[in-house]
């Protein structure tokens, strides 16, 4: 299934993507470690692909230390 980089999801979409809790996302993006879009003051949305990227590239860069 393609990863559709322009459509906005929502950190329980992203959780069930990467098999992790959403608090872990949320931490995820407050911690820099995946791109995150602030919509308002309680709500925030990710590009399923930018984080998909972000993820591989983390993971490349804990294998190579």
């Amino acid at each position: 299934m393609p990863i559709n980089n322009t459509v906005l999801v929502s950190a329980r979409v992203v959780a069930e993507s990467l098999s992790v809790k959403k608090s872990t996302v949320l931490r995820m993006a407050r911690d820099g470690e995946i791109p995150a879009h602030r919509v308002n003051s309680r709500v925030i949305r990710f590009h399923l692909g930018e984080v998909m990227n972000a993820v591989t590239h983390n993971s490349k860069d804990e294998q190579d230390a």
